[in-house]
């Protein structure tokens, strides 16, 4: 796994360099690690590369602070874990809106950060594990949960967006569904959709990705929304 960290303050980024390296030795785990010192050299990097499992990042920063650098990264990568580091507890409720996985509160302490980066692998681990098999008359694909966009109802057929494809499905919604994990809710009769993707919901539309509209049933917008929430919460833990 790669991690970056991000912090404009010479001694964090040592700090952390070390911890990474504790961890790993007491865990036989292998890290490769990347070093930036603002928010712009950081997205300068993601531009070009898109190797990063996890970032440490600052919120403090000149320039660019951790916040908007995290609001930048989630428009280009909706997987990448983010930690914000930070001296003060009331930054914590504005990682809603980018998902950041926890927060490490300055001075910062090892057990915690082994304790957090802990849970963080296991839930890439378990994410990189997550997929199901979808069979039509093109072939057979392997199709992983946190790659599926959104699933929508095309004629006697269903049809799988993912990242990278559009895949046929010969499935029913209700069989979609029992594939799915919470992270997946049906918004509409017609689609299901990825809640690691959504970036608003405006009145009666859903949207995710690259600003794709998904319609969204008047009658399941209040379950839709708590279901945003408790996904939300849940990437905080």
């Amino acid at each position: 796994m790669r991690i970056a960290i991000c912090d404009d303050e010479e001694y964090i980024l040592s700090i952390l360099d070390d911890y990474v390296s504790r961890y790993s030795e007491k865990y036989n785990s292998s890290f490769t690690l990347a070093k930036f010192k603002s928010g712009e050299e950081l997205l300068s990097y993601m531009d070009s590369k898109s190797d990063i499992d996890i970032i440490f990042l600052d919120i403090q920063m000149p320039g660019i602070n951790g916040i908007d650098t995290a609001h930048m990264i989630r428009k280009k990568d909706s997987h990448v874990k983010i930690f914000f580091l930070t001296s003060l507890v009331k930054y914590v409720l504005e990682g809603y809106s980018v998902r950041a996985e926890r927060y490490l509160i300055k001075p910062l302490k090892y057990n915690q950060f082994e304790k957090e980066l802990q849970n963080v692998v296991n839930s890439i681990e378990l994410e990189n594990n997550r997929f199901f098999v979808e069979k039509n008359d093109n072939g057979i694909f392997k199709v992983m949960l946190s790659d599926v966009l959104y699933i929508e109802t095309v004629g006697r057929n269903t049809l799988i967006h993912t990242m990278t494809d559009k895949i046929v499905s010969y499935r029913n919604m209700k069989e979609h569904e029992t594939l799915l994990d919470k992270c997946f809710f049906r918004c509409y009769r017609a689609y299901i959709v990825n809640l690691a993707y959504v970036k608003s919901v405006v009145e009666y539309e859903v949207v995710i990705g690259k600003d794709i509209k998904i319609p969204l049933s008047k009658y399941r917008k209040k379950q839709f929304k708590e279901a945003l929430l408790d996904y939300y919460g849940d990437q905080l833990g």
